[in-house]
């Protein structure tokens, strides 16, 4: 398959912008902008007792993904070292 050259852009409203002059289907594989994201960018995950070990158990009164290595029982587990 020949290689393509595109030229991309950040338009006022940055929104991307290409311009691909071939009349072939074109299919993108991987695409990539800006950081990539954490657990801890989702609005429903807590992340402020994470140590080493720690999982996510979901604390359904507060509604959120907590991460925790003891329960609330005295329960603790260690999720490895990875």
């Amino acid at each position: 398959m020949p290689s393509i050259k595109a030229t991309i852009g950040v338009n006022n409203a940055n929104a991307l912008q290409t311009k691909i002059k071939r009349p072939d289907n074109i299919r993108a594989t991987a695409i990539a902008i800006g950081a990539r994201p954490s657990l801890n960018d989702l609005s429903n995950v807590d992340m402020s007792l994470l140590e080493q070990g720690a999982m996510l158990v979901y604390d359904a009164t507060a509604g959120l993904w907590r991460a925790k290595q003891t329960l609330e029982d005295g329960t603790s587990f260690e999720g490895g070292h990875y």
